[in-house]
Order: C-alpha cells, then sequence, then structure tokens
C-alpha cells in the first residue's frame, strides 16, 4: 500500500515484471486513481487493475472507469474483494471491466 498515486506509479514501473494486479483508489493525493491508470496503462497495455472508490457517482464502472479490468465500490467486505481480485486475475481479456454485481 503506498500513500498517493505518484508513488504508485513509481512502484509499478519498478516492478511491473513482479507485479500481476494493481488495486487503486479512484480519489488519491498527488495522483488520482484515472490518472494513476493512465500512465500505468502506457507503460503496459495488458496490467490488470481494479478500481475503487465510496465517491462514484453511478457506483459502476463507467468513463475513465471502463480502462479498468474491475470496479468495486467500497465499503465492501473483505470476501467481495477476494472474489473480485479472483476473477480479474483468472480473466485474460483485456478492456473487460467487472464491477462486482
Amino acid at each position: 500500500m503506498v500513500p498517493n498515486g505518484k508513488q504508485a506509479l513509481e512502484i509499478y514501473k519498478n516492478n511491473r515484471d513482479t507485479i500481476s494486479l494493481v488495486i487503486l483508489d479512484l480519489i488519491m493525493r498527488k495522483m488520482d486513481g484515472r490518472q494513476c491508470l493512465s500512465q500505468i496503462l502506457r507503460v503496459n497495455p495488458d496490467v490488470k487493475v481494479i478500481l475503487s472508490s465510496g465517491y462514484s457517482e453511478t457506483g459502476s464502472a463507467s468513463g475513465a472507469t471502463a480502462e479498468a479490468r474491475g470496479y468495486i465500490q467500497k465499503p465492501y467486505d473483505m470476501r467481495q474483494l477476494f472474489t473480485m481480485i479472483r476473477e480479474v486475475l483468472d480473466n485474460d481479456v483485456a478492456g473487460t471491466v467487472n464491477t462486482g454485481r
């Protein structure tokens, strides 16, 4: 876990070969989740990313969140999160968004 989007991007750039999944909050300091996702996709267009937020307008993946492989609305319980992680890791189709619903 990192405190901001810029640091998350740097960690991903430096460790991309060992990272199977990235989970980003839409609201982060220094670089929000959408910006971080965009930059990470430039590094690796096949990256598996789950976005999360407690402040979504619709409670589902839409707009910029469609670039992620999954979206989970906060608050979530651990079972819901683990299920989402498993589904995203098992799904090899780029551009497929799982909203956990």
